[in-house]
């Protein structure tokens, strides 16, 4: 079934999960536990460079808290956007965590995920 046939509420099933995945990744800095349901296309090495670059110069992407506020799931031509108010441990701003999510070969993965 494509991602474009579920409901929020099956998608949220799904991207909940997949989130949690990433945040204990990135908190862990745990590049293999980080890219667990990250598209096959995006684990390349200058993407592991970039990401790992991250979590040794900027303490943000390594302090998530697993509690967040869902805001909306957006769905786009060629995948689905869910927007989350989520909040750093460190960090008394409020943030704004995206997570892209895309079906390929009968799978939902990963195709692009960030935090402002």
């Amino acid at each position: 079934m494509n991602i474009f046939e579920y409901s929020d509420e099956e998608i949220l099933k799904i991207a909940n999960p997949i989130l949690d995945t990433i945040i204990h990744g990135t908190n862990s800095k745990d590049y293999d536990l980080f890219t667990t349901h990250i598209s096959e296309s995006m684990k390349t090495d200058v993407n592991r460079k970039v990401i790992e670059e991250q979590w040794a110069n900027d303490k943000l992407p390594s302090n998530l808290c697993l509690e967040r506020k869902l805001l909306s799931v957006l769905r786009k031509k060629d995948c689905v956007l869910i927007l989350w108010k989520a909040r750093s441990n460190d960090i008394e701003d409020d943030l704004l965590h995206m997570l892209y999510l895309q079906s390929q070969d009968g799978d939902v993965k990963v195709i692009g995920t960030w935090i402002k």
